[in-house]
């Protein structure tokens, strides 16, 4: 078999090679054609017509639209603000694709979430559709990156603020009328990420990077006491209206709710998964509220209490909300 098949070539060969015009017909054409193409054809596609829906309408989203401009493969031809002018533009051919920039978008990214941006893109040619989804795709892709860039630069600079202050790590209160320096109170080794004054109870709070709350008395310069209790830097404290209860937010996740005139820890409150509405308040001396238990293992440990009984004991919302108030409660009858 292998024997005809080259004898079948040779003849080929043979018939198509003994006249000189056909070898000229199989050279040169297809070398011309080759050197043309290879200059005259051109696969990109520039100034594509788009249309532009934003729904956000936030510096975001005009970001965004800045970027397809100046990329000058597309060309905005006209911004919508209903649905039906989608499906007209796309039918009718006037835009070769649309996009969509939807609700939250910019609170999306501002809080580190997954967001969405809609293309839409006419069909009619397959190919030019193909290579138009691709563009916009890389363009959205791109915003994404630098997006993901600047906010992990803006949490590399508040970490490096808190830290790259004077090597001295001192607070320094200065009067109002007198900008001359009043008193400095040296904080040793960690560093204060704010300061929280109470002219009420005359107290100054300070959250630090090792993990506590500093309570000072302005006028003195003196160390009251220090709230531990945290896993983290702790990066913000808040105060009641009314000065007597102290919140502090940590990097652990917790928010811990403080009695300012005992400076006693009332309750500890934490989101048990992130971003959702699952939420669990610990009050002292141990009683639990929470949205939902089923997210929470209880283990005994030294304890003669089965594990199945101790919910039915800590899960008390009324003592709870007493424990908020400052009040003091029995701790719970667990042995």
């Amino acid at each position: 078999m292998w024997n005809r098949i080259r004898e079948i070539i040779r003849k080929e060969f043979r018939q198509v090679l003994r006249e000189p015009r056909m070898r000229v017909i199989l050279i040169f054409p297809p070398l011309v054609q080759l050197i043309i193409f290879g200059y005259a054809v051109n696969l990109d596609v520039e100034n594509c017509r788009i249309a532009w829906m934003d729904l956000d309408r936030t510096p975001a989203s005009r970001d965004l639209q800045a970027a397809f401009v100046s990329s000058k493969r597309f060309l905005v031809t006209t911004e919508l603000v209903r649905d039906e002018q989608v499906r007209d533009l796309l039918d009718h051919g006037e835009v070769q694709a649309v996009v969509r920039i939807l609700p939250g978008f910019a609170r999306d990214i501002q809080r580190g979430q997954t967001t969405a941006v809609q293309i839409l893109v006419d069909g009619t040619n397959s190919n030019t559709a193909s290579i138009v989804s691709s563009y916009a795709t890389q363009i959205v892709g791109d915003y994404s990156g630098r997006a993901m860039v600047r906010q992990q630069q803006a949490k590399l600079v508040a970490r490096t603020a808190a830290v790259g202050g004077p090597t001295d790590r001192m607070i320094r209160l200065r009067r109002r009328d007198n900008t001359q320096l009043a008193r400095a109170i040296d904080l040793g080794v960690p560093s204060p990420l704010g300061v929280l004054w109470a002219p009420a109870g005359n107290r100054m709070y300070v959250p630090l990077t090792d993990k506590t709350v500093r309570v000072y008395d302005p006028n003195t310069g003196g160390h009251v006491v220090t709230l531990t209790g945290h896993t983290d830097w702790v990066y913000g404290a808040a105060l009641a209206p009314d000065g007597t209860k102290l919140a502090t937010a940590s990097a652990d996740g917790t928010v811990k709710l403080w009695h300012t005139g005992e400076n006693r820890l009332l309750a500890t409150l934490v989101q048990v998964t992130p971003r959702t509405e699952e939420w669990l308040i610990v009050a002292m001396p141990g009683y639990v509220a929470a949205s939902s238990l089923k997210p929470i293992e209880w283990r005994a440990a030294n304890l003669t209490t089965p594990p199945d009984k101790i919910p039915g004991v800590l899960q008390d919302p009324e003592l709870v909300k007493k424990a908020l108030a400052g009040e003091k409660v029995p701790p719970p009858a667990v042995k």
